[in-house]
């Protein structure tokens, strides 16, 4: 065997296995004409565990804490390791390798883990596929680099498994031994999980503590409705809401029926651009907000278009944009998908800018007849088909208007807008904008100049209140751990945040808000994302430490996006994560580690049940806790929902 492929995954392994003609399905692989293509399935190794590295760690103590590998181990899963043993096999035939792993850093890392493990000699190539249409994989075929030109991506992807794995063991260990002198369980704690949950918790924190202000506007109508404005004379709260409806009254009353005079009349032409294509955080948060998918729903759907019915291009992408040598494709793509007739293939938009592309381009079609969708791919392949036809019908244009109006001194505002050419947005016609769900709908005004006369023919006080915030969605979620920013108060990480990285990855977002589900951390009632009490409890056990620190995991993707451009070595940025995980460890020596919540609101005082004296859980060994199933009363482990231990209470209470 000369050539031998190595794809991510089965299903692009078929398609590739096509491309060459390979067609003898064998054991774990495809062959023929001299080329076999084989798969992984996902990461074929796993980071080992620290009782891999020395047996004293079987145990959990203080005292051994942080463990730092001095040589780092994988080892192969053992539900994949018959994969393994066949491409090892196909290795040690080939004269030639080629990586088709997934165009990311994780996709790198995968395949060149697999080749690093058989100490492959083969000359290796990279075929960077960003769709699987026969057209795409032609054109990735006749550009493949020498593999060595993506070391940096897989050192990047590397970084970041140690990087996790350096945090999760050492500070769960750490957590959970101090914890017990507080009667919790097992404190699980990730870099990126945990920070994402105490944003829920708080988030939840935050609405259970709010408590609703009323506040006062006074409309008047001139004929069109026009909001009164307070001046600097007036008592306002620090969101310029007026609080007091005495004042709110007697301002109603003082222009009731009065004649005032145009002050202000401002009407410019304005032009708003087509929405940028979308990201996968983007395109999740649009399939939360207007079907309520789940980021992980809307990932596994991107992925089918992408992956299994080969219609759009690569979904795992952080990127709104397109290389501006993709318009030259633009004409084929409008007619492969059927769109308008109207939609003008020679328009350029912004979307088109290689200043702004990263690693990968936006999601896109890629110009083949989408069919045999199910009704949930239908919607998505809609979103994506929509944003990029909405490129070919240029700027919505409009005249915004604003009127101020005076009436015995006091000043009314009112603002609107005229279409004057609907442009991109006659490709949503007929959607709601669920984007501006919350605003109030834009009136028509009518031509006026400053001097003319406007009576208030009705003035009326509007009683308001103010609102908390939202639950968190799977969709505003991934927009606050994209943008986390906004939770940043040091002004140089905040600026370095706001232009680079967020938490967590566009491919890993989704996984982590399941990860917390399926521990319990959180639960979902209807569209929301709520913390649970095993979540908030969590939170409250690690205060203010640095591990619940969006700025701090931010940062660390910074870090990680600059050894994939070779910026950073891996040895400074691990150097750094050892110091930041020994510095939290001291902490727990220090005394310094109270089990409370910090932060911008109030927590719960978390009061684990009493554990029954000399109980011991079958499973873990823990204290067990009285709890109350649907047949009585029974003994639950009390890491639970880490272990699901359970006893029976026998007839003498024991």
């Amino acid at each position: 065997m000369k050539l031998v492929c190595i794809a991510e995954k089965p299903s692009v392994a078929k398609t590739i296995a096509a491309h060459f003609g390979a067609t003898s399905r064998e054991e774990g692989c495809i062959t023929g004409n001299d080329v076999a293509v084989t798969w992984c399935v996902g990461h074929l190794f796993e980071q080992a565990e620290p009782d891999d590295y020395d047996d004293k760690f079987k145990k959990w103590n203080m005292a051994d804490l942080p463990i730092v590998p001095a040589e780092w181990k994988l080892k192969a899963k053992a539900e994949t390791k018959a994969q393994v043993k066949v491409i090892g096999e196909l290795l040690k035939k080939a004269t030639s390798v080629v990586h088709c792993g997934d165009p990311d850093r994780e996709g790198q890392l995968l395949i060149d883990e697999v080749l690093a493990h058989f100490k492959n000699k083969a000359p290796v190539k990279r075929l960077w596929l960003a769709a699987l249409d026969d057209d795409s994989i032609k054109k990735a075929m006749n550009n493949m680099r020498d593999g060595d030109e993506y070391r940096n991506l897989s050192v990047a992807a590397e970084s970041r498994a140690r990087a996790d794995w350096l945090v999760g063991m050492n500070l769960t260990r750490g957590w959970t031994i101090h914890g017990r002198k507080f009667n919790h369980g097992v404190l699980s704690v990730g870099r990126v999980q945990t920070p994402t949950l105490a944003m829920i918790a708080r988030r939840d924190l935050e609405i259970e503590a709010f408590k609703p202000r009323d506040f006062y506007q006074v409309q008047g109508a001139f004929p069109f409705a026009a909001l009164w404005k307070p001046s600097e004379a007036v008592k306002t709260d620090e969101e310029g809401r007026l609080l007091d409806r005495a004042v709110a009254d007697a301002v109603a009353a003082k222009v009731q029926g009065q004649t005032g005079t145009v002050a202000n009349y401002e009407s410019k032409p304005c032009s708003q651009a087509a929405p940028l294509p979308f990201s996968l955080s983007a395109l999740q948060q649009k399939a939360s907000s207007k079907f309520g998918f789940s980021a992980q729903e809307t990932l596994d759907i991107a992925q089918a278009l992408y992956e299994t019915h080969k219609v759009t291009t690569y979904p795992r992408t952080d990127c709104r944009y397109l290389p501006e040598s993709m318009h030259a494709e633009a004409d084929r793509i409008l007619r492969g998908i059927g769109a308008p007739a109207t939609a003008n293939a020679s328009i350029k938009s912004g979307a088109f800018c290689d200043k702004k592309i990263t690693a990968h381009h936006a999601i896109i079609p890629n110009g083949k007849t989408a069919s045999g969708l199910n009704d949930a791919e239908r919607k998505i392949y809609d979103l994506i088909v929509k944003a990029y036809v909405s490129q070919f019908f240029g700027d919505h244009k409009y005249q915004q208007i604003n009127i101020a109006i005076e009436v015995l001194g006091e000043t009314f505002a009112a603002s609107g807008r005229t279409t004057t050419d609907e442009g991109w947005k006659v490709v949503f016609t007929g959607e709601s904008d669920d984007e501006d769900e919350d605003k109030e709908p834009a009136q028509s005004l009518p031509k006026l100049a400053v001097g003319d006369s406007a009576t208030c023919s009705e003035a009326k006080v509007l009683a308001k209140k103010t609102n908390a915030p939202k639950r968190y969605t799977d969709g505003t979620l991934i927009a606050d751990m994209t943008n986390v920013h906004k939770f940043v108060d040091d002004e140089a990480i905040k600026k370095v945040l706001k232009e680079t990285a967020g938490i967590g990855t566009e491919a890993t977002r989704a996984g982590i808000i399941e990860t917390l589900l399926r521990r319990k951390f959180i639960e979902k009632k209807g569209k929301n994302l709520i913390s649970t009490e095993a979540g908030r409890a969590l939170i409250a056990a690690l205060g203010n430490s640095d591990v619940i620190n969006v700025g701090t995991t931010g940062l660390f993707e910074q870090q990680l996006d600059d050894i994939a451009s070779g910026k950073l070595s891996q040895a400074q940025f691990l150097s750094g994560v050892v110091a930041n995980v020994t510095k939290q460890i001291a902490v727990f020596g220090s005394g310094d580690a109270p089990l409370m919540a910090q932060g911008n609101a109030p927590a719960r005082e978390f009061k684990p049940k009493e554990t029954v004296k000399g109980s011991k859980c079958p499973k873990c060994g823990s204290p067990m806790v009285k709890r109350n199933g649907s047949k009585g009363e029974f003994l639950g482990c009390s890491t639970f929902p880490v272990c699901k231990g359970t006893a029976n209470i026998d007839k003498g209470g024991k």
